[in-house]
Formats: structure tokens, sequence, C-alpha cells
């Protein structure tokens, strides 16, 4: 049923997002024998701290496809696109947007 339905993932990702980031909080920290105060987030437990790891990594992404718009792990760091599918069809999108730009 995710698959089928982006709009559905995206609310189930949301909510689950939600509910393991709950228990994370924006603090700030000074550092032992400094005096500058640096913001940080703190987890007290090993799930939201994984989650927020990945997020700030960027490894969490939404497809950049219209009509798309999947959450997705990437498996690569350069991976933008969910699957080779949308890859090729947002390079050709984008091949035909730059071919309209020109032409005006």
């Amino acid at each position: 049923m995710l698959e089928a339905n982006p709009s559905a993932s995206a609310v189930w990702a949301t909510q689950f997002l939600g509910k393991c980031l709950s228990p994370a909080r924006f603090v700030y920290w000074v550092r032992l024998g400094s005096s500058v105060i640096e913001p940080g987030i703190y987890c007290p437990n090993l799930r939201s701290a994984l989650i927020v790891h990945e997020i700030l990594a960027g490894m969490l992404r939404v497809c950049p496809r219209r009509g798309c718009g999947k959450m997705f792990y990437a498996k690569r760091p350069k991976q933008k696109c969910c699957s080779v599918q949308c890859r090729e069809a947002h390079r050709v999108a984008r091949f035909r947007a730059r071919k309209e730009v020109k032409s005006e």
C-alpha cells in the first residue's frame, strides 16, 4: 500500500518520525573547559539518536520527481531519486525544462 500510494507513505512517515523524535530535544551545550555555547540535539534513547543521525547525515530523502515525492533511504551519498525509473524521468524532465528555457 505504501509503495502504491506515496501520499499515504508520507503521512505514515511523518507520524512515525514524530513519534520517534518526540523525546528528542533541542539543547545548548557548553563543552568542558570552554565557554562557547553550541547547539545540539539531546536524544534520550538509541532509536531517536539513530533517526536524528540519518536525517542530519542526509540519507533520509524525498524523491524530487514530480508526482512521486516518496520518502526513501539513500543507499549511496549521491542518490537523489528513489528508483532508476524516477531518476530517468526526473533527468528527462530537467532536460526538457532547460530546452524550453533556451528556446524562449
